[in-house]
């Protein structure tokens, strides 16, 4: 089974696929869309679901352990993915209302209520874990600096803008 990073949004729109290519590549990741869409695709804000290999040093997706597939999918408040997104943000809600009551529960709490997008970073269960935390640390700071987002890792729980647990989830 795959392993997830999540980013809940506060902004509808997300950083386009062109912005998020030279955003890994800023960040030492070369990275391609390895599947095929329209040219225009690229620019537009709202995408839904796009498939990454990402290497480094400029050599995205060339060679066994070099590339890293990355699914990104990403959940709206709109009438395409406004079910999906309340369903994620209902069930990470009541997980998070489980948790003992403090600062950092409350500031979960609302950003969930806040959140108009979800962007699921998705990794194979083959992928490295220091490998993939590395590009899943990219990608979620993109989200968090341009999408008012909030991360959260499997397994570690919510993060702050510094990518510090702030809040564990089992």
């Amino acid at each position: 089974m795959p392993f997830s990073n999540r980013v809940f949004c506060r902004d509808l729109e997300s950083p386009s696929l062109s912005e998020l290519l030279v955003w890994m590549s800023q960040q030492g990741h070369q990275a391609k869309i390895s599947d095929a869409r329209p040219p225009g695709d690229l620019l537009s804000n709202f995408w839904d679901r796009v498939e990454l290999q990402v290497g480094q040093g400029g050599r995205a997706g060339v060679g066994g352990s070099e590339g890293s597939a990355v699914v990104l999918e990403c959940l709206r408040a709109n009438s395409d993915g406004i079910d999906a997104l309340m369903d994620a943000l209902t069930d990470f809600a009541t997980d998070v209302r489980e948790l003992p009551d403090s600062s950092a529960r409350t500031r979960v709490l609302e950003h969930l209520a806040a959140a108009r997008s979800l962007v699921i970073i998705e990794f194979s269960p083959f992928e490295p874990s220091d490998r993939a935390e590395e590009i899943g640390n990219a990608i979620l700071a993109l989200f968090v600096e341009r999408a008012g987002g909030l991360g959260q890792r499997d397994s570690a729980g919510f993060l702050d803008e510094d990518d510090d647990v702030i809040l564990p989830l089992g």
